[in-house]
């Protein structure tokens, strides 16, 4: 640090920033792109799309600025509950918001909600709730927060959920609803979540008591380590990296929304987490036995809840069917019974016929 004392760079706004700038990154590459594009697209006379999007409503940029504000919104009350709970019991209440993102995509949205739908999240909450309390089982033991704290860190996961919810619906509505390209939408809300780390969080940090050098985030010692500690190389290689793997991550992850929907966005975030987990395991093993987690008798249990996400993000996409006879028991619950116009037990093989008086239909199927 800047005071000749070594310590870690732990600097969540400084990576907050870089991530914003990663997401600028994204925009910059689909505008130079698009800007390669335009001639021949012009000389085709394709150019209506473009033009249309030339600019921003009023609404338009209102939509973009609370996308921003639900995100910032959802970062942080996530880490204060991370701070306070357990990451078993943060990631059960997390789930939440996968439930919220498909129920508010219904209201706000209209969007259709299928039987293969309401399964596949079913099958996701489930399994994250599983992975959540085998991380419960491996940390029983360990301590925890008093009952204020934990319950301050209940009601910030609860809430950032939801913020997350309105955030990947603010997400949707902009790329498939306005149509507006899926990358400059990420250039610009980067822009603008940059400009509220500069201007706000930055600010904040600096000005509120913490633990580093009397801030919660010295921002001006961020700069002077970045430029001349020992290891500045070091830092600036991680930085950049940061800002490569925000335009990846975010440029993918608008594209799964643009091209499926917010709730499997939301879903897919699930697995994610447990994946970061199988990974850390493996990595404890294959590489050094000082990095990751050590497999204990509840980790099989975060691989039964990543086999019910995968399972309901397949389900939900329409790639896993439902078992048919499922259909075919709530058909036979609605025929009519015997004597009231259903065919007779000997004609069980037959198509019911319409009445010969009847025009519902302009023309009359084949009976035996």
């Amino acid at each position: 640090g800047s005071d000749g004392r070594p310590r870690n760079f732990e600097k969540p706004i400084f990576a907050s920033m870089c991530m914003s700038m990663g997401m600028v990154l994204a925009g910059v590459m689909d505008a130079m792109r698009h800007s390669a594009d335009a001639p021949a697209a012009g000389s085709q006379g394709q150019v209506g799309d473009e033009a249309a999007w030339s600019g921003m409503s009023a609404r338009e940029l209102f939509c973009v600025a609370s996308f921003c504000l639900f995100d910032l919104g959802q970062f942080v009350l996530g880490a204060i509950g991370f701070r306070f709970l357990p990451p078993g019991i943060w990631q059960m209440f997390r789930s939440l918001s996968i439930v919220a993102t498909f129920v508010l995509a219904m209201l706000l949205l209209k969007r259709v909600s299928k039987r293969q739908h309401r399964v596949g999240v079913v099958l996701v909450v489930l399994g994250v709730l599983v992975a959540g309390f085998a991380k419960v089982l491996d940390e029983a033991g360990k301590g925890s927060h008093s009952v204020h704290f934990a319950l301050l860190g209940m009601v910030s996961v609860v809430v950032g959920a939801i913020f997350a919810a309105l955030r990947d619906i603010t997400e949707e509505f902009l790329t498939v609803d306005r149509s507006m390209r899926p990358l400059r939408f990420v250039g610009i809300s980067g822009a603008i979540m940059l400009l509220m780390v500069v201007s706000i969080l930055s600010p904040a940090a600096y000005l509120l008591p913490g633990n580093d050098n009397g801030h919660i985030e010295d921002i001006y010692e961020t700069f002077v380590l970045l430029f001349t500690a020992p290891c500045a190389g070091v830092l600036l290689a991680k930085a950049f990296l940061i800002v490569c793997l925000s335009a990846l991550v975010n440029g993918l992850s608008i594209l799964v929304t643009a091209n499926l929907s917010s709730t499997q966005n939301a879903m897919l975030g699930g697995v994610r987490s447990v994946m970061i987990y199988i990974l850390s395991v493996a990595a404890h093993y294959l590489v050094t036995d000082s990095y990751g987690e050590a497999w204990t008798r509840s980790s099989i249990l975060m691989v039964v809840g990543l086999a019910a996400m995968v399972a309901g993000n397949l389900v939900f996409a329409g790639v896993l069917r439902l078992p048919a006879a499922l259909d075919d028991y709530r058909a036979l619950l609605s025929e009519p019974p015997l004597g009231e116009g259903s065919p007779e037990a000997g004609d069980s093989d037959s198509e019911r016929c319409p009445s010969p008086t009847s025009s519902s239909s302009t023309t009359t199927p084949k009976c035996p």
